[in-house]
């Protein structure tokens, strides 16, 4: 049923991304965009608002509009509250999540009762550490919670979901592309920005990559993580700020790039 894009804008379309922030992380973490941009970058120019409005309004919470998606998918057949399609193949998955991380584990009861609400079952496998990230790497999962690494651009999470050079075949480490998604066409653009310096062009393939996002739904952003930092003035100034979000408060990669 994944291989099917109505599917997966559906359960985008299905996800009240605010109230997952609001409960499961307990109102610290606010909900994300599906056109992939993260909130730091969303005042500098980053975002095609108009092509992100095309898609039911960036994918704004609408189970109605979701259940409308899953008719058309063929998943019209109801079955203990599951849905199901002619050959009776049902809307039903496991979710890898990491049991260890108290609001990932709320995180995931959040979006599996909004999900059953359109008819799809959701079923929570919360394992340790160690095996949850193995499995992620492996691709042994159908559905699962995980995060990237930011950076100071759009550009640098969009390449570690999409770019085919960060996957690999199933049973095979990926580094970063859990999902597998590959595509030539998403790769050449990833090639193309890493060969400008032009903000301006950079910003048009930052819209492409949009694009691909938000038709294909490779990934479902739910939330933006926040980056807690400290720092004084005292001695040295130049600090990320929330007005000069350069990079990230806390020395991670990429943005250990500035020091």
């Amino acid at each position: 049923p994944l291989d099917n894009v109505l599917v997966r804008q559906a359960m985008a379309l299905a996800i009240n991304r605010p109230e997952v922030g609001a409960i499961g992380e307990t109102g610290s973490e606010t909900g994300s965009y599906q056109d992939g941009v993260a909130g730091s970058f969303r005042s500098g120019g980053w975002v095609d608002q108009a092509q992100a409005s095309s898609y039911w309004n960036d994918y704004a919470f609408n189970p109605s509009q979701a259940e409308k998606l899953l008719d058309q998918a063929g998943y019209t057949k109801t079955v203990g509250g599951v849905r199901e399609n002619s050959a009776g193949q049902k809307l039903s998955f496991t979710m890898v999540n990491n049991g260890g991380y108290s609001d990932w584990v709320a995180d995931g009861t959040v979006i599996a009762q909004q999900l059953a609400k359109v008819g799809i079952q959701v079923t929570a496998r919360n394992e340790s550490g160690n095996a949850w990230s193995s499995d992620m790497s492996l691709g042994h999962f159908e559905l699962g919670i995980q995060d990237q690494t930011s950076g100071p651009g759009p550009e640098y999470e969009m390449r570690q979901w999409l770019f085919s050079g960060n996957t690999a075949p199933i049973g095979k480490a990926a580094s970063t592309n859990f999902g597998r998604y590959s595509d030539p066409a998403t790769d050449a653009l990833f090639t193309a920005y890493g060969k400008t310096n032009s903000l301006s062009a950079q910003m048009a393939i930052v819209n492409q990559l949009e694009q691909v996002v938000l038709a294909d739904v490779p990934y479902i952003p739910v939330v933006q993580a926040v980056s807690w930092d400290q720092y004084s003035t005292a001695e040295y100034t130049g600090w990320p700020t929330a007005a000069d979000p350069y990079a990230q408060g806390q020395t991670m990669y990429p943005d250990w790039g500035w020091d």
